[in-house]
């Protein structure tokens, strides 16, 4: 009875977090990406490098032209330890389908 009890919460949590999963992803789709969803989608993808020391992002979408289209784009960046080195890149990401438009690395001006 104890085990019959234990499967029925196991199966109870794992239909509530799927439910969450289910909303939280129609809530993007409807609303876009948070300015904190854009940069954790960014740094999984350069994480395999190197830890991510620090990030930044705007809060507020702004408007971007890409090409023919309008769109929300959030603007951030980070910086990564990449062997000896501490590499910093900025990023663009589409607010509403979560695309990485741009990431682009920003010389250091070491002082000689």
């Amino acid at each position: 009875m104890a085990m019959a009890k234990a499967s029925l919460s196991k199966l109870s949590l794992y239909l509530a977090v799927s439910a969450g999963a289910y909303f939280v992803g129609e809530a993007i789709a409807k609303h876009g990406l948070s300015a904190n969803q854009a940069v954790k989608l960014v740094c999984d993808q350069f994480k395999p490098r190197g830890p991510i020391i620090g990030t930044w992002v705007m809060e507020h979408a702004m408007r971007y032209p890409d090409h023919d289209r309008l769109t929300y784009i959030y603007h951030g960046g980070f910086r990564q330890q990449v062997g000896y080195d501490l590499l910093e890149y900025e990023f663009i990401v589409d607010r509403k389908t979560g695309e990485i438009i741009e990431v682009t690395q920003i010389e250091n001006d070491a002082a000689d």
